[in-house]
């Protein structure tokens, strides 16, 4: 039987809900895969190999989350940059101003905040 057809009949069944976990993840879906394992890991929790596997999908969703932080900081300071161009000839944004934003801006996420 494959792991959907397990899960319908035994919901708890560590084995269907690790290979469906290790699925997930090799397809992208960190928080499902997340979800499966972290239930296999409860109903089988001297399973190394599940520990393993859930200790991979948590470094997925670290870095994920990382990559958007990143995504986020430089949007963000591109869009300072072009409000500082637009605006260059009235004065609005001074560049120690946008500076001074753009730094603000990568602490604040650098720190979590």
């Amino acid at each position: 039987m494959r792991p959907p057809q397990v899960l319908a009949h035994d919901a708890g069944s560590a084995k269907a809900l690790f290979r469906r976990g290790r699925a997930r993840l090799a397809l992208g879906r960190t928080e499902d895969a997340l979800a499966d394992l972290a239930a296999a890991a409860a109903a089988a929790p001297g399973d190394g190999g599940i520990a393993r596997e859930l200790a991979a999908a948590r470094a997925a969703r670290r870095e994920e989350r990382a990559a958007e932080a990143r995504r986020g900081i430089f949007a963000r300071a591109q869009f300072i940059m072009q409000v500082h161009a637009s605006q260059a000839h009235g004065n609005v944004f001074g560049l120690p101003r946008v500076h001074a934003l753009i730094q603000e801006h990568l602490s604040t996420c650098l720190v979590g905040g």
